[in-house]
């Protein structure tokens, strides 16, 4: 190969190169098909809930919830975790002890 050719084609390879490295996101490899990126924002705008009484009723936290699911597009899942990471004090505690109860 003349190295006129070998540079050209060195040439396409990074051009070829640039173009996937914008298309690929952190944590995909070529093995693994690419997953959606969900857009978790506005679950900064929930707060950590303990159930106090002088804090929101459940009713308004999962109000809040169900209302930023519908905008955001998340699965049940995305929504169950969420929840989940935001709950404190005795209501985590319930709801990780709450398997061992129901036995």
């Amino acid at each position: 190969m003349s190295e006129v050719a070998e540079i050209e084609a060195l040439q396409l390879q990074i051009e070829q190169l640039h173009a996937r490295l914008n298309t690929v996101r952190i944590g995909e490899t070529d093995n693994v098909p690419s997953r959606q990126t969900k857009d978790v924002l506005l679950e900064t705008g929930i707060q950590e809930w303990t159930g106090k009484a002088k804090g929101k009723t459940v009713h308004e936290v999962f109000s809040q919830i169900e209302t930023l699911v519908k905008v955001s597009g998340w699965t049940n899942e995305d929504k169950a975790l969420i929840v989940k990471a935001k709950l404190q004090g005795l209501v985590l505690q319930f709801l990780s002890g709450r398997g061992e109860l129901v036995r």
